[in-house]
């Protein structure tokens, strides 16, 4: 929502699952490639950092980024769906309330 990509740094349980979505499936986010139990390598870190900052991966994730910002905002907007959706929720909850 802040519009910032993200290097994804899967260690354990559902977030390698998470990193996927990340990378592949949204567009947001670079993958940091992790050995299973060993220490990541400075200069492997420091090539994904550098990536993101200035190489067509990092390029791509800040524009998708940007567009998914602009897209919550709009959700979030007096006129947006959340909004919206948000509001039909409290009306209901409210009446709910009253029993």
């Amino acid at each position: 929502m802040n519009g910032v990509p993200m290097i994804a740094w899967p260690l354990f349980a559902e977030q390698r699952i998470n990193e996927k979505i990340l990378e592949n499936g949204i567009g947001v986010a670079l993958r940091l490639e992790v050995q299973d139990g060993s220490i990541v390598p400075r200069n492997v870190i420091a090539t994904v950092v550098k990536e993101l900052m200035q190489g067509k991966g990092g390029n791509d994730a800040r524009k998708k980024v940007l567009e998914l910002k602009a897209a919550s905002g709009k959700a979030l907007s007096d006129d947006g769906s959340s909004f919206k959706d948000y509001t039909k929720w409290e009306t209901f909850n409210c009446h709910l309330n009253k029993y």
